[in-house]
């Protein structure tokens, strides 16, 4: 249950922006073990469908993934901030990411008597990919996809039914075969193909650092050119790299804002957009006043 002082701090002014509008949660990290995160979450989900906003969630599993495969013995390396997928392994890939923490989550939603439906994108050809190319003849991504195109037919059923779509960030080729899919991209994409209002990253860490090894460099409001230019200077590298591009790439196609936050905070989702707390990083396409 949220406590008073949390209630106290949101703002009705804050929350009505955001009635009748989709909002794309993109949940990771070490939160998906964290019994109070999670619980916090559900929490947050239960608020968001109250005040007549629209959640859409998509999950990651890198550390249930990377746990799988090391029990298997099977090699898993990282390119770009990417996992480097072979055949061996997409099949374990898939079968965590729908057949655990997917069921896991929508387990949580359900005994919050949240309506929710787990999908992949394979299901109902959601989410087709192109096979994820290095720039480096040297380098292979292996069963990795870029996504082409996201068939949201079921997303507006669904959420037009009062239901909240759990995706596992898995999709297919035009052979059909199966892919991996960095969830921060899935996250981006569907939210520029439902127009959602905002993205929010749910991690492990602070939101975005010019030096992730100084508490005190975090970012906490940047607009689209400036990220761009963090990229380019390299500045925001490795494993943080794919959800400032995901942030990009929203913003560009019309998604109003993006929010990289701690999902460990209790109630990071609606302290961030709901109230004038002062954490994470908020990125838009334009500076604003605020």
């Amino acid at each position: 249950m949220m406590n008073s002082h949390t209630a106290k701090l949101l703002s009705q002014e804050l929350i009505s922006k955001y009635k009748n509008k989709v909002l794309i949660i993109k949940y990771g990290g070490s939160i998906m073990e964290n019994p109070s995160a999670i619980s916090s979450f559900v929490e947050d989900l239960a608020f968001l469908r109250l005040y007549g906003i629209k959640p859409v969630i998509v999950h990651g599993g890198g550390k249930e993934i990377s746990k799988r495969l090391q029990r298997l013995n099977i090699d898993s390396q990282f390119l770009n901030g990417y996992r480097v997928t072979s055949e061996e392994a997409i099949e374990e890939i898939e079968m965590v990411l729908k057949g655990k923490v997917n069921n896991q989550l929508l387990t949580a939603l359900s005994k919050q008597k949240i309506d929710a439906v787990g999908l992949s994108g394979k299901d109902m050809r959601l989410i087709e990919v192109t096979k994820k190319c290095s720039h480096d003849s040297k380098n292979d991504y292996g069963f990795v996809g870029d996504i082409k195109k996201i068939n949201n037919n079921i997303l507006t059923l669904l959420i037009n039914n009062n239901t909240v779509p759990v995706i596992a960030p898995i999709g297919y080729c035009d052979q059909f075969s199966t892919y991996n899919i960095n969830a921060d991209d899935v996250a981006s994409a569907i939210s520029a193909s439902l127009k959602a209002e905002a993205l929010v990253l749910l991690t492990d860490v602070d939101g975005l650092f010019l030096n992730f090894n100084e508490p005190n460099s975090l970012i906490n409001t940047c607009d689209l050119s400036y990220l761009e230019t963090l990229i380019k200077k390299q500045i925001l590298k490795g494993a943080i790299l794919p959800k400032a591009l995901s942030c990009i790439n929203a913003l560009k196609d019309g998604v109003k804002s993006c929010h990289v936050i701690n999902g460990s905070t209790k109630h990071s989702i609606l302290l961030k957009l709901f109230s004038k707390e002062n954490f994470g990083t908020s990125i838009t396409k334009e500076a604003t006043n605020e």
